[in-house]
C-alpha cells in the first residue's frame, strides 16, 4: 500500500529545498507489495515528467530506490551502491526534475558499475 497521499500529490516532484531531498533515504529491507507499488509509481511519474531517472525521495518517499530509463528499457535499483566508475569522462547537457528550469553541462564518467537489488531480489 502506498503512503496515504493523493495521486496528484504523489505526481508532484519534490524540488530543491525540500527536506526529504537532503535526508538520507532508508534502506529497503523487504521487497513486498508496497515496494513493488512504489517502483511502478516511480516509473509512471518518470514517464509523465519526461525524465530519464527518478529517485524515491523526489516523490517524497524516503527509500533507497532508483528507476532509470536506459537504452529504451526501464531499470529498477533497490538499495543501489556505486562500485566503480570508468576513468573516462564525458560532458553532457543535463537537467533534473527536482531543479526545474535549470540545465547545465555536467561531467560524468562514461560508465558506472552499480550493485543493488531488482524486484526479484
Amino acid at each position: 500500500m502506498l503512503p496515504s497521499r493523493t495521486q496528484e500529490e504523489i505526481m508532484d516532484i519534490r524540488t530543491y529545498g525540500d527536506p526529504v531531498l537532503r535526508k538520507k533515504a532508508e534502506t529497503v529491507k523487504i521487497i513486498d507489495q508496497e515496494i513493488r507499488d512504489i517502483c511502478q509509481l516511480m516509473v509512471e511519474v518518470m514517464i509523465r515528467r519526461n525524465g530519464v531517472g527518478l529517485a524515491a525521495p523526489q516523490i517524497g518517499i524516503s527509500k533507497r530506490i532508483f528507476v532509470l530509463d536506459a537504452d529504451d528499457e526501464f531499470h529498477i535499483l533497490i538499495n543501489p551502491e556505486m562500485v566503480e566508475l570508468s576513468g573516462e569522462v564525458e560532458e553532457m547537457h543535463e537537467g533534473c526534475l527536482s531543479v526545474p528550469g535549470i540545465d547545465a553541462i555536467v561531467a560524468r564518467a562514461t560508465r558506472a558499475a552499480v550493485e543493488g537489488l531488482n524486484l526479484d531480489g
